[in-house]
């Protein structure tokens, strides 16, 4: 959540319409924890480790989506919040 503001003051000197800058805010934001992230945890912790790490990362999945989405279709960000939360329904 701290780094959302920060993307923004990182890469200021982008101009607003720049598609480069909202791709460097987007992997500012959110790393690859898929990749390499759960296959360690499987190794240390088990299938335990695995579980309580995919429990963690749905907020993480819920914020990529929705600030994503908002950072790359560049639309009002309130209706792009509402029709995700309905198609979750």
């Amino acid at each position: 959540m701290v780094l959302i503001p920060l993307s923004k003051v990182f890469y200021y000197k982008y101009p607003k319409d720049n598609d480069k800058k909202d791709i460097l805010r987007f992997i500012t934001v959110f790393s690859n924890s898929g990749f390499m992230g759960y296959p360690v945890l499987g190794s240390l912790y088990g299938k335990v480790g695995i579980l309580y790490a995919s429990i963690f990362n749905i907020p993480f999945n819920i914020l990529s989506w929705t600030f994503g989405l908002m950072l790359f279709t560049k639309s009002d960000n309130s209706k792009n919040i509402k029709k995700l939360l309905q198609i979750l329904e």
